[in-house]
């Protein structure tokens, strides 16, 4: 079961930590999920980037089809703090193409 405190979720097994006239303090202990930014076109490429954890692995899957779980592999990338760049060359076929960034 989880208690609303202010605006913020948190389990039952948890006590929020409050500071007096900041709100809450926000604690993440766990990975972040990954959000795709910036997605655009430049020239002959398609571009995303996205932050990344220093020394963490992500793996870059494209699938052709949103009907289909079809997703494959496209290449693996390790974090280095900073937003990581990735150009994707563009093609004629197929028309359309999904991208997502996993953690292993």
């Amino acid at each position: 079961m989880a208690r609303w405190w202010g605006r913020f979720r948190y389990p039952h097994t948890r006590t929020p930590t409050a500071r007096p006239k900041c709100g809450a303090l926000l604690n993440v202990t766990g990975p972040v999920p990954v959000e795709i930014l910036s997605p655009q076109r430049a020239g002959a490429n398609f571009i995303f980037q996205f932050a990344t954890a220093s020394g963490q692995s992500y793996t870059i899957q494209r699938n052709d089809d949103l009907a289909t779980t079809n997703w494959v592999f496209y290449t693996n990338i390790v974090g280095t703090g900073s937003a990581m760049q990735v150009p994707v060359p563009v093609t004629v076929t197929p028309a359309k193409r999904f991208f997502r960034v996993r953690e292993p």
